[in-house]
């Protein structure tokens, strides 16, 4: 059997390490080096693997059994043309596994929400499990897991896509389904936005009519996916702007809508869930993270859970001790009275707009990195709501600059490293604002990806804020 593209997220070496426990002959090729790969190499040290590394060869893909391939893997590669037959981590997984699934997709929210809905989930079931596009295979666990446990699975568009052409699409079978925000995306991949949108609605076509779905994604969609599932059906529906109230009982007469046995809003910070004519159920009453993004995305996990059959009462007290998620809104620690927090999964323009107006305080963003394709016309709405912005070099910033000059808002840079961004919005800053990094762009070609580039922000700041005490603590000694 053969592994394409082991990976530096750890579902290459899951993968790897379930074969080799049903007794599989491994051969694992990745067009990257050893060097590029070690962590995930050291981590798989003892077993007895075959490592082609820095080239792929034919016959590695004709005489394997199946080839395993890896989402950032392109379908259109001539070396799967070659393959009898090909599986993905999430489609071996579906094969042998009998737990209920709840399964979350979308352009941005996706991670927060499944990550919310498992952490309500463990109250009432201590073996739920988490996996997929959240960087844990669900391989890593299929060994533990109990029977009746339920499995959260984060899902991209390149998973779903991947299992429709590994012929196992109509394996998922989720009892619930989340569709979060939906905006362009990854259209350095896909030919076009249709495309993509193409794989997003896979999720709803695999749900089955007596399953759920929440549909989350936003108004601008909700006429194209709708229609893709005969499952029953839960829309995630805005306050009024005009009015600031929640919508009323009903979706309008005349739309599409009128087919949602359910619907979840929001009213200021409260998350309410209404099924039919039932008296709404208040599923989110608090919760620690900033901006309505945030609160939107755990109340589609609150209106998943509670549906699942957990408690309105108890997903509302879980949504409340809700943490975050790393690199999604992440705050790191204050240094002189300046926040700093680590937004490094936003790759969209949308979503660091999204996160600079999360504050009511000055934002200082940091933002910029590699080109994806995608309109960066977003960020013109930043030069209104921060106080300034940092500009990382990369294919991006030049466009992302020409949005920001209109406006009146500084811009710095481009710098051709984070440390030198960090320090000079560190250096502006003043006690009480926010400093953020939310690039809006891909990370490659100054970092692995936006992991390494969250990983690497956080590990600055608290290098700085150790710097600070240890300053502070001189200065009062002396």
């Amino acid at each position: 059997m053969t592994i394409m593209g082991l990976g530096l997220h750890g579902g290459g070496a899951a993968t790897v390490r379930y074969l080799h426990s049903q007794g599989a002959e491994l051969t694992v090729t990745d067009l990257r080096s050893p060097e590029e790969l070690r962590p995930s190499i050291e981590a798989l040290s003892g077993l007895p693997l075959r490592y082609v590394l820095g080239r792929h060869d034919s016959s590695d893909f004709r005489d394997a059994d199946f080839v395993v391939k890896n989402p950032g893997v392109p379908r259109s590669s001539a070396y799967l043309q070659d393959a009898r037959r090909i599986e993905t981590d999430i489609s071996l997984f579906l094969r042998v596994r009998t737990n209920p699934l709840l399964c979350v997709t979308g352009t941005k929210g996706k991670s927060t929400t499944a990550t919310a809905l498992h952490h309500v989930l463990l109250q009432s079931y201590s073996d739920a499990a988490l996996g997929g596009n959240i960087t844990v295979s669900p391989l890593a666990f299929i060994d533990t897991l109990p029977e009746a446990a339920p499995v959260v699975l984060e899902l991209s568009s390149f998973q779903l896509g991947d299992l429709e052409f590994a012929g196992a699409i109509e394996l998922l079978q989720p009892e619930v389904s989340v569709l979060t925000a939906i905006m362009p995306d990854h259209l350095n991949y896909y030919s076009d936005m249709d495309a993509y949108l193409h794989d997003k609605e896979l999720l709803l076509t695999a749900t089955p009519p007596e399953a759920w779905t929440v549909a989350a994604c936003g108004t601008n969609y909700l006429e194209r996916f709708v229609p893709k599932t005969t499952s029953r059906l839960c829309v995630a529906q805005a306050p009024s702007p005009r009015t600031s109230q929640p919508p009323t009982s009903q979706p309008p007469a005349g739309t599409f809508l009128r087919q949602a046995e359910a619907h979840c809003y929001l009213d200021k910070e409260h998350g309410y869930l209404q099924q039919g004519e039932q008296v709404p159920e208040m599923i989110l009453h608090s919760s620690p993270l900033a901006g309505e993004h945030a609160r939107s995305n755990l109340l589609a996990a609150g209106a998943a859970a509670r549906l699942f059959g957990v408690s309105a009462a108890l997903t509302a007290k879980a949504l409340g001790s809700f943490p975050g998620v790393a690199h999604r809104m992440e705050y790191i620690t204050e240094i002189r009275g300046v926040r700093y927090f680590n937004d490094s999964a936003a790759t969209i323009a949308e979503a660091a707009v999204a996160a600079v107006k999360a504050f009511s305080v000055p934002v200082h963003l940091i933002a910029g990195g590699s080109d994806k394709q995608l309109s960066p016309a977003a960020f013109s709405e930043i030069g209104e709501a921060a106080a300034a912005v940092y500009l990382l070099a990369g294919s991006a910033s030049d466009a992302i600059q020409q949005q920001l000059v209109a406006g009146h808002t500084p811009v710095y840079g481009p710098f051709e490293t984070l440390r030198k961004a960090l320090d000079a919005a560190s250096q502006t800053a003043q006690p009480g604002d926010v400093v953020i990094l939310s690039p809006g762009c891909a990370s490659f070609g100054m970092f692995l990806n936006e992991f390494d580039r969250g990983n690497t922000f956080r590990a600055m700041v608290l290098e700085t804020a150790a710097a600070y005490s240890s300053t502070l603590t001189q200065e009062i000694e002396t």
